[in-house]
């Protein structure tokens, strides 16, 4: 039987933020040395990286008040947007090679379209992901959505850093083909602003 205490042991691990230092955040001691960590994730609209699955689900690895650093700041009243778009899709690389998901399962039965996370609108897609290519899951995920996945930044850099593919052509799909269940999600408000991570695209993700 597990001991409770372990659930308090973290290591060390490093983000950015905005003006591009490290900065020291806490990892659950865990679910680093696990063998088999599987994420599971409902798929929704985001209001900083277009959509979430189970890549961005792996922040639960964080300690709490370690969580708002992967935005670039120390505290929720220190975020702003535009900020955001630049860092959490870098950070979301670096997060991933600390503690990437063996297996990634995302629930597209009933997603979220508009201002999710939290206050968007249920939205029903009736479909399952489950892949041992966390990036893959939830490039494929995106596609059902109706969103392009190498068109959202946390999946273009993990596909150019090679942590897995987003690429549709490269990923074989068991089942239903992604064109016969695409159902378009309304985005964010925000989304606009989302986009505009290529205005701040660096040469190379550490």
């Amino acid at each position: 039987m597990s001991n409770p205490a372990d659930e308090n042991e973290w290591i060390d691990g490093y983000l950015l933020n905005k003006n591009y230092e490290e900065v020291k955040v806490r990892l659950s001691k865990r679910l680093s040395e696990s063998k088999c960590r599987i994420s599971v994730a409902v798929a929704k609209t985001h209001d900083t990286v277009i959509i979430t699955g189970a890549w961005k689900n792996m922040m639960g690895a964080l300690a709490l008040e370690d969580k708002v650093k992967m935005h670039g700041v120390n505290s929720h009243s220190d975020r702003v947007l535009i900020s955001e778009v630049e860092i959490l899709p870098q950070n979301l690389i670096r997060l991933a090679k600390m503690i990437p998901p063996h297996i990634s399962v995302i629930d597209g039965y009933i997603g979220m379209e508009g201002n999710g996370p939290v206050r968007g609108d249920e939205k029903y897609l009736g479909i399952a992901i489950a892949s041992e290519d966390f990036i893959s899951a939830d490039a494929v995920c995106a596609k059902a959505m109706g969103f392009e996945p190498l068109e959202i930044g946390y999946l273009f850099y993990g596909d150019q850093q090679k942590l897995g593919n987003a690429n549709l052509e490269n990923i074989e799909i068991i089942g239903d083909k992604i064109d016969d269940v695409i159902t378009r999600f309304a985005p964010h408000s925000s989304y606009e602003t989302q986009i505009r991570w290529k205005e701040f695209m660096p040469l190379s993700v550490a």
